[in-house]
C-alpha cells in the first residue's frame, strides 16, 4: 500500500513536470508568434528601403535567377502585389505601373525583377517558417542578412541558427 502511494506521487510530479513543459512551449510559441509578425514589417521595411537605393546588391541578379527558376512556382503564384508596394506602387493597376516604369525607364528594370523575386520569397514565409524551417526560407533570409537585414532571434530560427535558451530571450525579438 505504501508502495502504491509513492508511485502515484511520482506519478503526480512527472504531470506536474509534464504540464510546466506544455506551458513552457506554449508560452514560446505565442512570443515567436508575435515576434515574427514584428519581424515581418521590420523585413518588409527593410525592403522597401533596399529597393530604393541607388544602388542594388551585386549578387541581385543571381538571387533574382535562382528565385525564378527554382522557385517559378512561388513567382507564379506570388498575387499579393507586394512587389509593387515594394516600390511604392498601390491599387488595382500596380503591376501594369511596374511594367510602365521599365517600360519608360530601362535601368528600372533590376529594381523591378529584384522587387518581383524578393516579394514570391517574402510571400512564401509564415509563421511556419520558424517553427519548421525549410532550406527555402534558410536561403531567403540568410540572402537578405546577407545584404545589411538583421535578423530577430525568430529570423534566426528560420534561417537555421539555435533557437534562444529562454522564453525570455525569444521574447526579447518582441521588443526590438
Amino acid at each position: 500500500m505504501v508502495l502504491a502511494n509513492v508511485a502515484r506521487d511520482i506519478s503526480e510530479e512527472e504531470a506536474d513536470a509534464q504540464a510546466e513543459a506544455k506551458r513552457a512551449e506554449r508560452r514560446t510559441l505565442i512570443a515567436n508568434n508575435k515576434a515574427w509578425d514584428t519581424a515581418e514589417t521590420v523585413r518588409k521595411d527593410w525592403i522597401t528601403a533596399l529597393l530604393t537605393r541607388k544602388k542594388l546588391p551585386t549578387d541581385a541578379a543571381a538571387f533574382v535567377a535562382v528565385t525564378l527558376t527554382r522557385h517559378s512556382y512561388d513567382v507564379a503564384g506570388d498575387n499579393s502585389g507586394s512587389a509593387a508596394v515594394f516600390l511604392g506602387h498601390e491599387g488595382y493597376a500596380a503591376r501594369e505601373a511596374l511594367a510602365a516604369m521599365v517600360e519608360a525607364t530601362p535601368t528600372k528594370a533590376g529594381y523591378v525583377s529584384l522587387a518581383v523575386a524578393v516579394s514570391a520569397r517574402e510571400n512564401r514565409t509564415s509563421r511556419e517558417s520558424w517553427r519548421n524551417p525549410n532550406a527555402s526560407d534558410e536561403a531567403y533570409l540568410l540572402q537578405l542578412e546577407k545584404w545589411g537585414h538583421h535578423l530577430t532571434n525568430v529570423g534566426r530560427i528560420a534561417a537555421g541558427h539555435p533557437a534562444p535558451e529562454t522564453v525570455e530571450e525569444a521574447t526579447e525579438a518582441v521588443t526590438e
